[in-house]
Protein backbone atom coordinates (compact mmCIF):
# COMPACT_ATOMS: atom_id res chain seq x y z
CA UNK A 1 0.00 0.00 0.00
CA UNK A 2 2.63 2.66 1.14
CA UNK A 3 4.79 1.80 -2.32
CA UNK A 4 1.02 2.65 -4.40
CA UNK A 5 0.68 5.32 -2.70
CA UNK A 6 4.14 6.85 -3.37
CA UNK A 7 3.69 5.76 -6.86
CA UNK A 8 -0.13 7.59 -6.87
CA UNK A 9 1.29 10.80 -5.06
CA UNK A 10 4.52 11.05 -7.72
CA UNK A 11 2.43 10.36 -10.82
CA UNK A 12 0.03 12.92 -9.64
CA UNK A 13 2.98 16.19 -9.07
CA UNK A 14 4.57 14.69 -12.23
CA UNK A 15 1.31 15.53 -14.11
CA UNK A 16 0.75 18.56 -12.62
CA UNK A 17 4.15 20.57 -11.75
CA UNK A 18 7.07 21.75 -14.11
CA UNK A 19 10.59 22.00 -12.94
CA UNK A 20 10.51 25.80 -13.71
CA UNK A 21 7.21 26.81 -11.64
CA UNK A 22 7.31 29.18 -8.58
CA UNK A 23 5.74 28.03 -5.44
CA UNK A 24 2.97 29.95 -6.41
CA UNK A 25 2.52 28.35 -9.55
CA UNK A 26 2.85 24.94 -8.14
CA UNK A 27 0.00 26.18 -5.25
CA UNK A 28 -2.38 27.37 -8.92
CA UNK A 29 -1.37 23.86 -11.13
CA UNK A 30 -2.61 21.99 -7.95
CA UNK A 31 -5.89 24.07 -7.03
CA UNK A 32 -7.22 23.61 -10.40
CA UNK A 33 -6.23 19.90 -10.33
CA UNK A 34 -8.13 19.47 -7.28
CA UNK A 35 -10.75 21.73 -9.04
CA UNK A 36 -11.23 19.29 -12.06
CA UNK A 37 -10.32 15.93 -10.85
CA UNK A 38 -11.88 15.67 -7.31
CA UNK A 39 -15.61 15.60 -5.85
CA UNK A 40 -16.92 16.57 -2.84
CA UNK A 41 -18.26 13.44 -0.86
CA UNK A 42 -21.85 14.36 0.85
CA UNK A 43 -22.56 11.18 1.86
CA UNK A 44 -19.41 11.46 4.45
CA UNK A 45 -20.41 15.03 4.96
CA UNK A 46 -24.07 13.86 5.65
CA UNK A 47 -22.76 11.00 7.91
CA UNK A 48 -20.45 13.21 9.95
CA UNK A 49 -23.35 15.83 10.79
CA UNK A 50 -25.47 12.72 12.06
CA UNK A 51 -23.00 10.93 13.91
CA UNK A 52 -20.52 13.60 15.08
CA UNK A 53 -17.39 11.84 13.98
CA UNK A 54 -16.55 9.61 11.57
CA UNK A 55 -13.52 7.06 11.88
CA UNK A 56 -12.18 6.40 7.71
CA UNK A 57 -11.47 10.09 7.06
CA UNK A 58 -8.17 10.49 5.55
CA UNK A 59 -6.34 12.67 3.10
CA UNK A 60 -5.08 8.96 2.11
CA UNK A 61 -8.60 8.01 1.39
CA UNK A 62 -9.60 11.42 -0.46
CA UNK A 63 -6.12 10.71 -2.69
CA UNK A 64 -6.84 7.14 -3.81
CA UNK A 65 -10.68 7.65 -3.76
CA UNK A 66 -10.74 10.86 -5.58
CA UNK A 67 -13.28 12.04 -2.69
CA UNK A 68 -13.85 13.56 0.39
CA UNK A 69 -14.97 16.17 2.60
CA UNK A 70 -12.95 19.10 3.29
CA UNK A 71 -11.08 17.86 6.26
CA UNK A 72 -8.98 15.82 3.86
CA UNK A 73 -9.36 17.79 0.67
CA UNK A 74 -7.37 20.19 2.92
CA UNK A 75 -4.64 18.03 4.30
CA UNK A 76 -3.85 16.39 0.97
CA UNK A 77 -3.43 19.65 -1.28
CA UNK A 78 -1.49 21.19 1.50
CA UNK A 79 0.27 17.82 1.32
CA UNK A 80 1.05 17.52 -1.97
CA UNK A 81 2.52 21.10 -1.69
CA UNK A 82 4.64 20.09 1.45
CA UNK A 83 6.18 17.56 -1.04
CA UNK A 84 7.26 19.69 -4.04
CA UNK A 85 8.90 22.19 -1.58
CA UNK A 86 5.88 24.73 -0.72
CA UNK A 87 4.93 25.70 3.01
CA UNK A 88 1.67 24.66 3.67
CA UNK A 89 -0.81 23.42 6.76
CA UNK A 90 -4.17 23.82 7.15
CA UNK A 91 -6.14 26.05 9.34
CA UNK A 92 -9.74 24.92 10.92
CA UNK A 93 -12.95 27.51 11.12
CA UNK A 94 -16.42 27.29 12.03
CA UNK A 95 -16.65 23.30 11.23
CA UNK A 96 -14.53 24.19 8.05
CA UNK A 97 -10.93 23.59 7.35
CA UNK A 98 -8.82 24.74 4.43
CA UNK A 99 -5.17 25.38 3.45
CA UNK A 100 -2.82 27.62 4.97
CA UNK A 101 0.24 28.08 2.92
CA UNK A 102 3.19 30.78 2.86
CA UNK A 103 4.75 32.20 -0.48
CA UNK A 104 7.50 35.08 -0.64
CA UNK A 105 7.12 35.71 3.09
CA UNK A 106 2.98 36.10 2.81
CA UNK A 107 0.13 34.19 4.40
CA UNK A 108 -2.53 33.34 2.07
CA UNK A 109 -6.00 30.91 2.58
CA UNK A 110 -6.70 28.40 -0.33
CA UNK A 111 -9.69 26.89 -0.27
CA UNK A 112 -9.58 23.49 -2.16
CA UNK A 113 -13.25 21.83 -1.34
CA UNK A 114 -14.78 25.48 -1.95
CA UNK A 115 -12.79 25.21 -5.50
CA UNK A 116 -14.06 21.46 -6.13
CA UNK A 117 -16.09 21.55 -9.63
CA UNK A 118 -15.64 25.10 -9.75
CA UNK A 119 -14.32 25.19 -13.09
CA UNK A 120 -11.13 26.91 -12.19
CA UNK A 121 -12.85 29.43 -10.51
CA UNK A 122 -10.30 31.75 -8.90
CA UNK A 123 -12.37 33.04 -5.62
CA UNK A 124 -10.63 30.62 -3.22
CA UNK A 125 -7.13 30.74 -4.46
CA UNK A 126 -4.21 32.92 -2.39
CA UNK A 127 -7.13 34.97 -0.26
CA UNK A 128 -6.29 37.38 2.08
CA UNK A 129 -7.76 37.28 6.00
CA UNK A 130 -10.58 39.81 4.78
CA UNK A 131 -11.58 37.38 2.12
CA UNK A 132 -11.37 34.48 4.31
CA UNK A 133 -13.15 36.19 6.96
CA UNK A 134 -16.09 37.24 4.29
CA UNK A 135 -17.24 33.48 4.78
CA UNK A 136 -15.98 32.04 8.06
CA UNK A 137 -15.66 34.06 11.45
CA UNK A 138 -12.30 35.36 12.58
CA UNK A 139 -12.73 34.36 16.03
CA UNK A 140 -12.85 30.51 15.55
CA UNK A 141 -9.65 30.56 13.20
CA UNK A 142 -6.85 28.25 14.25
CA UNK A 143 -3.98 26.52 12.79
CA UNK A 144 -4.04 22.86 12.92
CA UNK A 145 -0.74 21.92 14.01
CA UNK A 146 1.73 20.65 16.04
CA UNK A 147 2.17 24.15 16.99
CA UNK A 148 -0.87 25.35 17.24
CA UNK A 149 -0.84 26.27 21.21
CA UNK A 150 2.50 27.73 20.88
CA UNK A 151 2.45 29.31 17.53
CA UNK A 152 -1.56 30.83 17.77
CA UNK A 153 -3.45 32.13 14.55
CA UNK A 154 -2.60 36.09 15.29
CA UNK A 155 0.66 35.41 14.66
CA UNK A 156 0.25 34.39 11.56
CA UNK A 157 -1.10 37.47 9.17
CA UNK A 158 -2.06 36.97 5.66
CA UNK A 159 -2.79 40.51 4.62
CA UNK A 160 -1.49 40.50 1.10
CA UNK A 161 -4.23 41.62 -0.98
CA UNK A 162 -2.46 41.11 -4.72
CA UNK A 163 -4.54 38.47 -6.18
CA UNK A 164 -8.21 40.05 -5.02
CA UNK A 165 -8.45 41.58 -8.65
CA UNK A 166 -8.42 37.63 -10.10
CA UNK A 167 -11.21 36.49 -7.28
CA UNK A 168 -13.93 37.20 -9.61
CA UNK A 169 -12.51 34.89 -12.23
CA UNK A 170 -11.60 31.56 -13.79
CA UNK A 171 -8.45 30.72 -15.04
CA UNK A 172 -7.65 29.84 -18.71
CA UNK A 173 -4.06 28.65 -18.09
CA UNK A 174 -0.99 30.49 -16.88
CA UNK A 175 2.67 30.95 -18.48
CA UNK A 176 5.62 31.13 -16.35
CA UNK A 177 7.79 32.88 -18.61
CA UNK A 178 5.57 35.76 -19.03
CA UNK A 179 4.36 35.50 -15.71
CA UNK A 180 1.09 36.00 -17.15
CA UNK A 181 -2.73 34.26 -15.77
CA UNK A 182 -4.97 34.55 -19.15
CA UNK A 183 -8.16 34.45 -16.99
CA UNK A 184 -12.03 35.50 -17.58
CA UNK A 185 -14.76 36.58 -16.11
CA UNK A 186 -18.58 37.39 -17.43
CA UNK A 187 -20.65 41.05 -17.27
CA UNK A 188 -24.17 41.62 -16.19
CA UNK A 189 -25.23 40.91 -19.50
CA UNK A 190 -23.39 37.05 -19.54
CA UNK A 191 -20.69 38.36 -21.97
CA UNK A 192 -17.18 36.76 -21.42
CA UNK A 193 -14.51 39.36 -20.71
CA UNK A 194 -10.93 38.27 -21.01
CA UNK A 195 -8.43 39.77 -18.77
CA UNK A 196 -4.61 39.01 -18.68
CA UNK A 197 -2.95 39.02 -14.89
CA UNK A 198 0.66 39.97 -13.94
CA UNK A 199 1.82 37.92 -11.22
CA UNK A 200 5.62 38.98 -11.49
CA UNK A 201 7.29 38.10 -8.25
CA UNK A 202 5.86 35.20 -7.55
Amino acid sequence: MLADFETLVTNLLNETMKPEYTDMEKALALYCYFSSHYTYDNETFEKQNREGYVDYVSSYRFLTTDTGICTECARAYSYLLMQVGVDATTMMGSAHEWSYIRINGNNYHIDPTFAMGENNALQYFMMSDADREADFSPETFVICSNYTQEYPHPEYVANDEFFDQIHSGYLEDFDHDTHIMHTYGYNRDHVRIDVDFDYTGF
